[in-house]
């Protein structure tokens, strides 16, 4: 189970679930359709607050990681256990696995 400590912040929350998923930072951004090093700066800089973990940024990451949005911002509620954050991770990867086969797929012209 990952630990739930508020004082650790969002951004700590985002890079322990990340390293139990065993994924780096840039794979996390391209897997949550975020931003190529997007999730990178929000550990380093600690943009993981309120003011820089809102709307669409919280609800991708908090999608690929497989947690609820008030778990990865404020650290309430109960963490996801390494398992689920596993599972969430290749749920997102065969997401995007499909948009890119799909992305690839050459488009019939409309008669």
């Amino acid at each position: 189970m990952i630990e739930n400590n508020d004082k650790t912040g969002a951004a700590a929350r985002i890079a322990a679930l990340r390293e139990v998923a065993g994924v780096s930072a840039r794979a996390l951004s391209r897997l949550a359709g975020l931003a190529q090093g997007h999730v990178g700066l929000i550990e380093k800089r600690g943009m993981g607050g309120v003011r820089g973990l809102e709307g669409p940024t919280l609800a991708k990451l908090s999608r690929a990681l497989g947690c609820s949005p008030d778990y990865l911002r404020e650290g309430k509620g109960e963490p996801p256990t390494a398992e689920a954050v596993k599972r969430a991770i290749a749920r997102a990867t065969a997401r995007r696995k499909k948009a890119r086969a799909e992305a690839a797929q050459p488009r019939s012209e409309a008669a």
